[in-house]
């Protein structure tokens, strides 16, 4: 007889995420990665105000044009 399509091979074997090394790392080490991400999006928005700051003093950019990219997308 046929074997199904929806039926599992032998070889399969559910995921049991809980178990991984990738998930133990993240369980472990969530406070230090929560930690580097904020920082370097602090890193980012005060770079990205020194460019606005340049690019307005020198008149290169709108201010209007710095308030659309300030604002979040809640367009979507």
């Amino acid at each position: 007889m046929a074997q199904s399509c929806l039926d599992p091979l032998p070889l399969y074997r559910p995921r049991d995420s809980h178990v991984s090394d990738l998930w133990r790392l993240i369980d472990e080490h969530f406070g230090t990665f929560q930690q580097v991400y904020d920082e370097r999006f602090r890193a980012r928005y005060g770079w990205q105000e020194q460019v606005f700051t340049l690019y307005l003093s020198q008149e290169k950019i709108e201010p209007e044009v710095v308030e659309n990219m300030r604002s979040p997308e809640d367009d979507n």
